[in-house]
Protein backbone atom coordinates (compact mmCIF):
# COMPACT_ATOMS: atom_id res chain seq x y z
CA UNK A 1 0.00 0.00 0.00
CA UNK A 2 0.94 3.28 -0.87
CA UNK A 3 0.28 6.88 0.75
CA UNK A 4 1.45 10.17 -0.65
CA UNK A 5 3.34 11.95 1.77
CA UNK A 6 4.25 14.75 -0.74
CA UNK A 7 3.55 15.48 -4.22
CA UNK A 8 6.66 13.81 -5.66
CA UNK A 9 7.03 11.05 -2.20
CA UNK A 10 5.16 8.55 -0.71
CA UNK A 11 5.30 6.02 2.41
CA UNK A 12 5.42 2.68 0.62
CA UNK A 13 5.26 -0.79 2.81
CA UNK A 14 5.69 -2.83 -0.36
CA UNK A 15 8.77 -4.56 1.20
CA UNK A 16 7.20 -5.31 4.58
CA UNK A 17 9.03 -2.11 6.07
CA UNK A 18 7.52 1.20 5.46
CA UNK A 19 9.61 2.87 3.48
CA UNK A 20 9.47 6.58 2.18
CA UNK A 21 10.13 6.43 -1.70
CA UNK A 22 10.20 8.50 -4.64
CA UNK A 23 6.56 8.41 -6.56
CA UNK A 24 8.66 9.04 -10.09
CA UNK A 25 11.69 6.76 -10.51
CA UNK A 26 11.02 4.51 -6.78
CA UNK A 27 14.57 5.72 -4.92
CA UNK A 28 14.01 4.59 -1.41
CA UNK A 29 15.32 7.37 0.69
CA UNK A 30 14.71 5.96 4.08
CA UNK A 31 12.70 4.05 6.91
CA UNK A 32 9.45 6.22 7.62
CA UNK A 33 10.64 7.08 10.75
CA UNK A 34 13.70 8.33 9.61
CA UNK A 35 13.82 12.25 8.62
CA UNK A 36 13.91 11.66 4.84
CA UNK A 37 15.36 15.22 4.33
CA UNK A 38 18.81 13.78 5.21
CA UNK A 39 18.69 11.75 2.31
CA UNK A 40 18.16 14.29 -0.60
CA UNK A 41 20.28 16.28 -2.70
CA UNK A 42 19.92 19.93 -2.34
CA UNK A 43 20.57 23.51 -3.33
CA UNK A 44 20.93 26.70 -2.45
CA UNK A 45 19.74 29.63 -3.80
CA UNK A 46 19.28 33.54 -3.24
CA UNK A 47 15.83 34.31 -1.87
CA UNK A 48 15.01 36.57 -4.88
CA UNK A 49 15.06 33.24 -6.80
CA UNK A 50 11.51 32.79 -5.66
CA UNK A 51 10.19 36.13 -6.81
CA UNK A 52 10.63 39.93 -6.71
CA UNK A 53 9.07 40.33 -3.33
CA UNK A 54 11.21 37.71 -1.39
CA UNK A 55 14.85 40.11 -2.29
CA UNK A 56 14.07 42.18 0.78
CA UNK A 57 15.34 38.49 2.38
CA UNK A 58 18.34 38.61 0.32
CA UNK A 59 21.65 38.39 2.51
CA UNK A 60 19.74 37.03 5.60
CA UNK A 61 17.60 34.08 3.95
CA UNK A 62 18.13 31.17 1.42
CA UNK A 63 15.88 29.19 -0.65
CA UNK A 64 17.23 25.62 0.08
CA UNK A 65 15.42 22.94 -3.03
CA UNK A 66 15.58 19.30 -1.91
CA UNK A 67 15.54 16.64 -4.37
CA UNK A 68 15.57 12.99 -5.48
CA UNK A 69 19.38 12.03 -5.60
CA UNK A 70 18.35 9.60 -8.15
CA UNK A 71 16.31 11.21 -10.49
CA UNK A 72 16.55 15.29 -9.69
CA UNK A 73 12.75 15.23 -8.91
CA UNK A 74 11.72 18.04 -6.80
CA UNK A 75 10.63 17.03 -3.43
CA UNK A 76 10.56 20.08 -1.01
CA UNK A 77 11.61 23.90 -0.93
CA UNK A 78 12.00 25.95 2.24
CA UNK A 79 13.71 28.49 3.39
CA UNK A 80 16.86 28.51 5.62
CA UNK A 81 18.44 31.33 7.65
CA UNK A 82 22.05 32.39 5.82
CA UNK A 83 23.74 32.43 9.04
CA UNK A 84 23.17 29.18 9.95
CA UNK A 85 24.43 27.96 6.20
CA UNK A 86 27.72 29.66 6.89
CA UNK A 87 28.10 27.81 10.31
CA UNK A 88 27.37 24.78 8.80
CA UNK A 89 24.19 24.15 10.41
CA UNK A 90 20.98 23.21 8.79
Amino acid sequence: MRHPLRENIEISDASGTDTICCRRCGFQYCRADQDWREFCKSRLLPSHNAGDLMSLLDGQYLLRQLYCPSCAALVDTDFVEKQQQDTGGT
